[in-house]
Formats: C-alpha cells, sequence, structure tokens
C-alpha cells in the first residue's frame, strides 16, 4: 500500500472517530439535559408541601397555638399547646404576615402562591381534625372550645399563669375519667386529681383579685370536651392531653386558612396546619 493510500484511512478513521465522539458527546449532554428537566420537574411537585409547611410553622408560632397527635391501640391523643388572652395586636401581626408572604415570599418562590388568612384574621383560631374533633379560639371574647364526638379517656391539664391566684374553685361531677391538673403562678401552686364524668360538667374556677377564668371538662357544648372562658389580662399558658378512643387514619390538625399554588400543571390548594 502505498504512503497515499495509508494517508487517506488515516485521515478517513480520524474523521470516523471524531464523529462517533461528538455523536456520543451530544447524545450524553440530550440524556442530561433530558434527567435535569427530570430533576426539576420532580422538584416543582415537591414545593407545595414545603410552602405549606414554613408558612404552616410560621403561623403556629404566631398565634401561639399548637397540636402534637399520636396514634396507637384504637386510641389518639392530642396534646394541644395554648394560651390566653392573645396579644391585642395579634391581628394586626396576621395582617403583617400576610402582607410578608405576599410581597416577599412568594415573589422569590417558582409559581404563583395565594394565601387566604381572612378567617383567622376575624377574631377566630379554627382547626379540625377529621370530623371527629373541633377546636376553637375565640380571641376576640377569650373562650375557646375543644369538642369530640369520640369517647374521653384522659385528662392531663398543666396551667401556668403569670400573675398571682387568690382561690380556686373545683366542682366535680363523678365519673370514670381520670383527669390531672397541676397550676403554678408566681407565688401558689396546686394539684387535683380525680375521676371525672364524661356526659355531666366539672368546673374548676381560678380566682384573682380582678378576673375569673372557668374551666369546663366533660360536658361543655357536648359530651367528651374542654372549655376555657376567660377574661384575666395577664396570660395563662397551658398545656392540654386529652384521649380519647379513637380507630382512624391520621388526620392533620386543619384551620380554614387556605394556601395555594400554582405552576405549569401543577395546582395545589392545601389547607394550613396547627400540627
Amino acid at each position: 500500500m502505498t504512503r497515499t493510500k495509508k494517508g487517506f484511512l488515516f485521515t478517513i478513521s480520524i474523521i470516523f472517530f471524531t464523529t462517533t465522539l461528538l455523536i456520543f458527546a451530544q447524545t450524553y449532554s440530550n440524556q442530561n439535559v433530558k434527567r435535569e428537566v427530570k430533576i426539576l420537574d420532580s422538584f416543582n411537585t415537591t414545593l407545595p408541601p414545603f410552602i405549606t409547611d414554613d408558612v404552616s410553622f410560621d403561623l403556629q408560632r404566631l398565634l401561639d397555638v399548637g397540636f402534637t397527635i399520636n396514634h396507637g391501640d384504637g386510641n389518639i391523643s392530642v396534646l394541644l399547646n395554648d394560651s390566653v388572652p392573645k396579644p391585642s395586636n395579634l391581628q394586626a401581626k396576621i395582617t403583617d404576615y400576610d402582607s410578608f408572604l405576599r410581597v416577599d415570599y412568594f415573589s422569590n418562590v417558582k409559581g404563583t402562591q395565594d394565601v387566604n388568612l381572612q378567617d383567622i384574621n376575624g377574631g377566630n383560631i379554627t382547626a379540625t381534625l377529621g370530623t371527629y374533633f373541633d377546636f376553637n379560639h375565640d380571641y376576640s371574647v377569650d373562650v375557646i372550645n375543644f369538642t369530640s364526638t369520640q369517647t374521653l379517656k384522659l385528662v392531663d391539664l398543666n396551667l401556668d399563669y403569670s400573675g398571682d391566684l387568690v382561690d380556686y374553685e373545683w366542682t366535680l361531677n363523678a365519673g370514670t375519667i381520670p383527669l390531672n391538673i397541676r397550676y403554678v403562678d408566681d407565688s401558689n401552686n396546686f394539684s387535683i386529681s380525680a375521676r371525672i364524668s364524661n356526659t355531666a360538667k366539672s368546673t374548676l374556677k381560678l380566682v384573682y383579685s380582678d378576673a375569673n377564668v372557668l374551666l369546663d371538662f366533660g360536658l361543655t357544648s357536648q359530651n367528651n370536651s374542654f372549655k376555657i372562658d376567660s377574661n384575666i389580662s395577664n396570660k395563662l399558658d397551658y398545656d392540654l392531653l386529652l384521649k380519647y378512643n379513637y380507630d382512624a387514619n391520621y388526620l392533620p390538625m386543619e384551620t380554614t386558612a387556605i394556601i395555594k399554588y400554582s405552576e405549569d400543571t401543577i395546582d395545589s390548594n392545601s389547607l394550613l396546619r396547627l400540627n
């Protein structure tokens, strides 16, 4: 074979090898692009839950209300952390937070978002666990109701008051439901252990120098429930554990506040949670 023919074959081989490399590189690049698109599409579908979780967490801190729900052995335990009264400027804080979401937060997140905090900003914090449990804190008049269609099995309540108690009155309607109350303030503390009825009202009245707090257990607006009616000015923090017979799927404690998200083929409407 002549040198010219060898040179020609070498040139053809180089061209073929280079073309193969280019095709491989283009194919690899296209595959990378497709993978990145899939990853981005997948990420877009995860944005709504992340946004909802962020806003729900902020809302819990803003309202100073939170729930912890535990299931097991045909029972449910509902731990409520709350306080009364709410700050007098709570509605203004909710309005400011609504503005922050629309102006600052949503503008830095891909997609279109909207939130409706109107019900919460109207004086009531309302949340439900399916059709089984209802919570309402009317912070315009400092009345709290927790009602349930399930059978009450246990009540455990911690009270922490910023001030001094003058006296308390305990009225018992005896039954089979264990109840434990622990109270502490700046200079007083006491405990109550009893067995109450879930179909009749037992009442604890906290007496202060200028106001009273009534706490009802068992029968309030319905059986198996709990209520606080307060007109105090100092803050009362409470941690309330309620245990019920319950054999159903897990559900979140959802408020009436709605957050919306849309982006391309994604259209999500979610209720903000308190747990």
